[in-house]
């Protein structure tokens, strides 16, 4: 899953305070996600004690992927080796492969 919000919630000494923020793109890694939940700290400044601090991802969407195949069709394995017959023939002297 990927998150496309941030969301932090503290609460001390200066009182509640909330910041969120909505992400271009929706991300999962923390090299992404710390630096803007960072920055929402930033942003809070708070100046006495923190009691909590919560941190929301929020929004999640599934991680985009592609489901592969398994194995290939008959087709792309015929002419593959169609291509390494060929390779093999001319390498070799004429009518040694048969």
């Amino acid at each position: 899953m990927q998150a496309r919000s941030l969301a932090l919630h503290l609460h001390g000494d200066d009182g509640p305070w909330s910041a969120s923020r909505v992400l271009e793109h929706p991300a999962a890694d923390g090299a992404t996600l710390a630096p803007i939940a960072t920055g929402l700290l930033r942003a809070a400044g708070p100046s006495g004690g923190v009691e909590t601090l919560t941190l929301l991802v929020g929004e999640l969407v599934p991680t985009r992927g592609e489901q592969l195949s398994l194995f290939a069709s008959a087709t792309a394995q015929r002419e593959a080796a169609q291509l390494a017959l060929a390779d093999l023939a001319a390498r070799l002297a004429p009518g040694s492969l048969l």
